[in-house]
């Protein structure tokens, strides 16, 4: 029952149950996507994505940061910003559950509600459900599967179908089975790390793919695991021995301000986006050893902190 539990949840949630805190809340994560889609819209990774992503497309949904203006599929769209807006790893962190929201639930309820021509209101209800569903189910397999795995692209694609069903206005019995079709996607491995490699951005920008595809789909009425979550061979249990699967639904209706609140504009790094102060730090601590070394991937070595490049916040 916990998957149904959920998905009912996220599919019944509409503006008007929506507090005036979430709104808000709702508005500036949009806002704050947004211009940090744009930027991240011209790094290398993402153009090698948009590229090979719109060869074949019916232009639906707007890809933003693109020259001349381009339109895609609300599939592509979906994909090419959510890559777009995490690609510099400015985005917005959901610190329990260890997963950047906006760019796995802003950018597919916006490919959708455009597609459609849907309200900017339906938008922002989207926008809340995919929240709420983020931080639940990373929350439910955290800290514990992030050894391997990429929360924002594992829970993020069950986050991004959770959007876009509620932006497609599917009701609890066809949210369900989206939740079953993208959960059966989830994916995203941390071996790339280790070479700074581009992944970090497709897992990303496949998972709100994949969420977009998933609620397509069962608006057809194509069917998935009901128990996708919770289930002996499900998600959860897949990327943990005992995932804490309480997570899922308790207090849901508290929470949705929580998990929306809780979001906060950080500087999130990693080995491929080193800040001044991890430098600093890393250079202070052992400074004679010989293993005392940074890494920067050849595609990001044209970054320097010069006045073209304030928008990244140095």
């Amino acid at each position: 029952m916990t998957t149904k539990a959920l998905a009912k949840f996220t599919a019944e949630l509409c503006y008007e149950k929506l507090s005036a805190h979430s709104i808000e809340m709702a508005k500036k994560c949009l806002l704050d996507w947004l211009g940090i889609a744009i930027r991240g819209s011209q790094e290398t990774p993402v153009r090698i994505i948009h590229d090979v992503i719109l060869q074949g497309d019916a232009p639906k949904a707007n890809i933003f940061g693109s020259i001349p203006a381009k339109k895609a599929s609300a599939l592509n769209a979906a994909f090419i910003n959510s890559a777009a807006s995490h690609s510099l790893d400015f985005d917005d962190l959901h610190n329990p559950s260890i997963i950047h929201p906006a760019c796995v639930v802003v950018s597919p309820a916006l490919a959708v509600c455009e597609a459609e021509h849907n309200s900017g209101k339906q938008l922002i209800a989207a926008i809340c459900a995919g929240y709420e569903a983020s931080g639940r189910v990373g929350e439910a397999v955290i800290p514990e599967s992030y050894f391997f795995w990429h929360t924002t692209g594992t829970a993020g694609t069950i986050a991004a179908g959770a959007a876009a069903a509620n932006a497609l206005g599917l009701d609890a019995q066809q949210t369900l089975m989206c939740y079953g079709s993208a959960g059966t996607q989830a994916a995203g491995l941390w071996e790339f790390l280790k070479e700074g490699a581009m992944s970090k951005p497709l897992h990303t920008g496949k998972a709100s793919y994949s969420g977009v595809l998933s609620a397509y789909l069962s608006q057809k009425g194509f069917t998935a695991a009901s128990e996708i979550l919770e289930g002996e061979k499900g998600f959860c249990r897949a990327m943990v021995k005992e995932p804490h699967l309480e997570k899922l639904t308790e207090s849901r209706l508290k929470a949705l301000d929580e998990q929306i609140d809780i979001q906060k504009k950080s500087v999130a790094f990693d080995m491929r986006e080193p800040t001044i102060e991890l430098y600093v730090s890393k250079y202070l601590k052992d400074i004679d050893k010989d293993d005392n070394e940074i890494f920067v991937p050849d595609y990001q070595r044209e970054f320097i902190w010069d006045d073209k490049h304030q928008s990244r916040f140095i």
